[in-house]
């Protein structure tokens, strides 16, 4: 292992949950806006799964950001709220 990463195959979705909750960690909300990349806000969920995915994010992470509420997210600290209220 380095630097919190690992080399070993998954299956689907388990990245994003290690991107999400490493174990004993709680959610890592920069690297979730990192993989996120610069967005503008406000936002609706559609906008953030398709930047997710034309990002290259892992599936994981696409399903989470798919499970949010349908409204408007004014900010990445309001994203990050709403992915811990579905986790």
């Amino acid at each position: 292992m380095h630097g919190g990463k690992t080399t070993e195959k998954t299956p689907a979705g388990a990245e994003a949950a290690s991107v999400l909750h490493p174990v004993g960690a709680p959610a890592d909300t920069v690297r979730i806006q990192r993989l996120l990349g610069a967005i503008e806000y406000p936002v609706d969920r559609d906008a953030l799964v398709m930047k997710a995915l034309s990002g290259g994010a892992a599936r994981g992470l696409v399903d989470v950001l798919r499970r949010l509420p349908d409204r408007w997210y004014v900010s990445p600290a309001d994203v990050n709220r709403a992915i811990g209220d579905i986790e």
